[in-house]
């Protein structure tokens, strides 16, 4: 079964949902959806999330720290040189693990942790999609 599932259009900013956990990636999906983005589409590791962001183009990325064949660590900084403009977003159990200067010099613009309401993540997102310019810092 490929890890990499294209998704039904809407109108609205375009997402890539990268989390191993397919449950996980249906909670995103439905939390994206009812916020009037559009799932582009989704990966289950790192390496189909690069094959997958060059094929959409999305306006942002959601991505999970712990995966298999590439982890969002090692896939991060490859994200950031095909999309240098977009928000990819960290959402993970493993927020703490480093500070954030680190996280943002791989070219993570925010982290949310997965302990976190599910309106954390929507509102990160939403800041950094707004039609305002929003700086790169982490929240």
């Amino acid at each position: 079964m490929p890890t990499a599932v294209k998704m039904k259009s809407i109108p609205g900013k375009t997402v890539l949902i990268v989390d191993d956990s397919a449950p996980i990636r249906g909670l995103l999906r439905y939390l994206f959806l009812s916020e009037s983005f559009t799932i582009c589409s989704e990966a289950a590791n790192g390496k189909d999330a690069i094959a997958e962001a060059k094929k959409c183009k999305p306006d942002l990325v959601i991505l999970d720290r712990a995966m298999p064949v590439m982890n969002g660590l090692e896939v991060a900084p490859e994200l950031r040189r095909l999309l240098p403009d977009v928000p990819i977003i960290l959402y993970t159990l493993h927020a703490g693990v480093m500070p954030d200067s680190e996280f943002q010099r791989i070219g993570v613009t925010a982290v949310v942790a997965k302990n976190e309401p599910a309106e954390a993540l929507l509102q990160t997102a939403n800041d950094f999609c707004n039609p305002n310019p929003h700086s790169s810092d982490l929240n």
